[in-house]
């Protein structure tokens, strides 16, 4: 059996449960990044051509480079505001909920077991497997979203823009 289908198989089905709250993570994490490291970026470079091109006028360059400076803030804002949101929507929403999920699955998985099962595996054990279990899943999620969805998000920022 394959990973992708190991966590189709386990894991999937817990996060479906809130399948709200992880396209909410994805798509304000994806807007953070997008303001925060793309736009942001965008009006910077525009902020320092107003000044390196500048005519003569110095109440144009003046009122051209106020306007710049404002998007600055106001993508800086945005970032930050779908920052806080993401990280709500990631940390309580999602990750809570599905670890909690995860947690119950495992023991509902152990419980079933016979009494053969347990005389022959140490119980530290088990509990040492469930909590890697759950840990990964912790650690997988959060290496693609701050990761992978990161680049993903740049690259396509650096294409486009």
């Amino acid at each position: 059996m394959s990973l992708f289908s190991q966590i189709r198989k386990y894991i999937w089905p817990q996060m479906r449960k809130f399948k709200w709250a992880f396209w909410g993570t994805i798509i304000f994490f994806s807007l953070r990044v997008a303001f925060g490291a793309i736009l942001s970026v965008y009006f910077f470079k525009k902020l320092v051509d107003v000044i390196s091109f500048s005519g003569p006028d110095k109440v144009l360059l003046s009122h051209e480079m106020w306007v710049v400076v404002f998007w600055v803030i106001f993508t800086n804002i945005l970032a930050v505001v779908f920052a806080r949101l993401g990280s709500y929507t990631h940390g309580v929403l999602f990750e809570a909920n599905v670890v909690r999920e995860l947690q119950n699955y495992v023991f509902e998985k152990i419980e079933t077991n016979s009494p053969t099962f347990f005389a022959n595996h140490f119980a530290g054990s088990l509990v040492t497997k469930s909590k890697r279990f759950v840990s990964s899943f912790v650690t997988m999620f959060e290496v693609f979203v701050y990761s992978f969805l990161r680049f993903v998000i740049t690259l396509l920022g650096v294409f486009f823009v």
